[in-house]
């Protein structure tokens, strides 16, 4: 179980420092993280989402390749949301 109502403390981090420094989009992937954030009135993304944007600007060619990767070291999607990007 993480801290604070199930949130990890990097993510209540992130989101407290971003309402300090009057930041409006966090990243995080975490469900319950980003369910807060929203409450909070923050903009979330997720690392696809990051990936995404990187791909459509031209800093990544390979979008695939590059979600494979996050798949290799651990990283947990569904077929489904990897499906839902790609198109």
């Amino acid at each position: 179980m993480g801290l604070l109502g199930g949130l990890h403390l990097g993510e209540v981090e992130v989101m407290v420092g971003a309402i300090e420094n009057s930041v409006q989009d966090v990243v995080l992937d975490d469900n319950a993280a980003r369910n807060k954030a929203k409450q909070l009135g923050l903009t979330v993304t997720g690392t696809l989402g990051v990936l995404l944007r990187a791909r459509n600007i031209g800093i990544i060619s390979d979008l695939e390749q590059e979600i494979a990767k996050l798949r290799a070291n651990g990283m947990y999607l569904t077929d489904e949301l990897v499906r839902k990007i790609l198109t």
